[in-house]
């Protein structure tokens, strides 16, 4: 990979987060449909066979979903792993300010700018540059395309 492309691998981190997050709360709510449409009813009145064949079509497709999520869940912590491996391979000062640019975000969400980055590692937001695109650069070997 050239530099350019690992900036923008570095940068879907906060993207994959986000993905993980809406998956997560998109299989609890099937995983409770899912629950709750399988459920037998209790009160002992006859029931069509049209409503247990919709109910079990209905908990197929719920599964069905429930698995793709799963399987999606997987690949996102798979590319967040490798993310964080190949961060984990820099020394120090550019690990930081790389986790600093990438993975650390404020409070609000956003990403810190050069200035708070240098700031917090004790650097220039100059040196701070510096050093990420030293960075970037071992990282552009380290990670396959």
């Amino acid at each position: 990979m050239d530099r350019d492309e690992v900036v923008d691998w570095l940068k879907q981190y906060h993207d994959i987060i986000r993905e993980i997050r809406e998956l997560d709360e998109d299989a609890a709510y099937l995983r409770t449909r899912l629950y709750s449409a399988s459920k037998p009813s209790l009160d002992g009145l006859p029931r069509s066979n049209y409503n247990a064949d919709r109910t079990a079509s209905q908990v197929a497709k719920l599964a069905d979903m429930d698995i793709e999520i799963t399987r999606l869940l997987d690949d996102l912590y798979r590319r967040r792993q490798e993310i964080e491996k190949a961060i984990d391979s820099l020394g120090g000062d550019e690990r930081r300010i790389v986790r600093l640019r990438y993975i650390a975000c404020r409070a609000d969400g956003r990403g810190y700018t050069w200035w708070e980055i240098g700031e917090q590692a004790g650097y220039t937001d100059r040196q701070s540059q510096r050093l990420h695109r030293q960075a970037v650069e071992k990282m552009s070997h380290y990670v396959a395309v």
